[in-house]
């Protein structure tokens, strides 16, 4: 027998060892990973990334704001994700029609805060909520 054959059996038979121990870390490893990644909260994190930083990847669609008017859309932003999340979070403790039917007046709050938060003047914002009841 030469020196490569010797090394191929070697080589194989290692490998055949190694098969059964790999495939257990594989199904353990897609266990854990499918429990992780069906939870909700990681599904509620995927969906926020994909939400947020999926627009992040175009450059040209960030608009030049100043600070003044980045300071007073801040809170409005934060709002938002903090909806984002709580209406994750109330799908997964509460019936979907409750969540739906809160949801459902988000626009509304949405243009008073704004009016408040940005100084707008209420004519607009009293037709554009009239508008959405």
């Amino acid at each position: 027998m030469s020196l490569s054959k010797i090394i191929k059996n070697v080589a194989m038979t290692i490998t055949k060892m190694m098969k059964p121990m790999i495939d257990i870390l594989n199904s353990l490893y897609r266990k854990l990973l499918s429990t992780i990644l069906f939870s909700s909260p990681a599904i509620m994190l995927v969906r926020m990334a994909i939400d947020k930083f999926g627009i992040a990847a175009d450059r040209n669609a960030w608009p030049n704001i100043r600070r003044s008017r980045f300071a007073a859309i801040l809170p409005l932003v934060i709002a938002h994700t903090l909806g984002d999340l709580l209406t994750n979070i109330s799908l997964g403790k509460v019936s979907v029609s409750f969540t739906h039917t809160t949801k459902a007046m988000e626009p509304f709050f949405t243009v008073v805060l704004s009016s408040f938060l940005l100084a707008l003047q209420w004519h607009p914002t009293l037709r554009i909520n009239c508008g959405m009841l």
